[in-house]
């Protein structure tokens, strides 16, 4: 089964988990920085993310591979001015470069609470029991990124739209997106428990 041809209902309830995951990441998040973080779910079903396909301009993705019930991965991106910005948050202090360490760990541990938290919610809602990999920083156009990591897995991906938002903040919200690749039968297999 491919996920565009889901029931309205069974979108709903991918939402659904969704939501809740992300919502622990941000308590997560905001215990991590001493700030309250909001992660929003602009948008949960799209075939397309054209957020952050400008022009085949790069952006920071966290790619894990992901096993057990559920297999295949999870990708959180962000356009590198977003990376740059949460990496400071993170650290205290502007990331010279997101590439180099401590930048480079602190949004990679950003990709496992995101995950993780995506993960559990899958479990305590549906029973699927899976493990994230460990992160893998990447810099590269969206498009290669999604043809390099979901060229052996079912097309399309569930995609959602993540806005981050910090009330404190000035600069305005983070905007990324959460791209889970799997194949058809851990497809089939999740469909069956909504």
């Amino acid at each position: 089964m491919l996920l565009d041809t889901l029931s309205q209902s069974q979108r709903e309830a991918i939402c659904r988990i969704s939501q809740q995951g992300m919502e622990q990441a941000a308590e997560m998040l905001s215990r991590l920085l001493h700030k309250t973080i909001q992660i929003e779910i602009a948008d949960s079903w799209m075939s397309d993310h054209q957020a952050l396909r400008q022009k085949g301009a790069d952006v920071c993705s966290i790619y894990m591979a992901v096993s057990g019930d559920f297999s295949g991965g999870l990708m959180f991106s962000l356009s590198l001015d977003s990376a740059d910005r949460l990496s400071s948050q993170l650290l205290g202090r502007l990331s010279a470069d997101l590439f180099t360490e401590p930048a480079s760990s602190a949004l990679k541990e950003v990709g496992n609470i995101i995950a993780s938290s995506f993960l559990a919610s899958l479990d305590n809602q549906l029973g699927l029991r899976a493990m994230p990999a460990p992160p893998i920083l990447c810099r590269a156009p969206i498009n290669e990124l999604l043809d390099r990591y979901g060229s052996r897995l079912a097309k399309p991906c569930l995609i959602v739209q993540t806005c981050l938002k910090n009330a404190a903040e000035e600069e305005g919200p983070m905007q990324g997106a959460i791209y889970l690749f799997s194949d058809s039968r851990t497809i089939d297999r999740l469909v069956a428990q909504l």
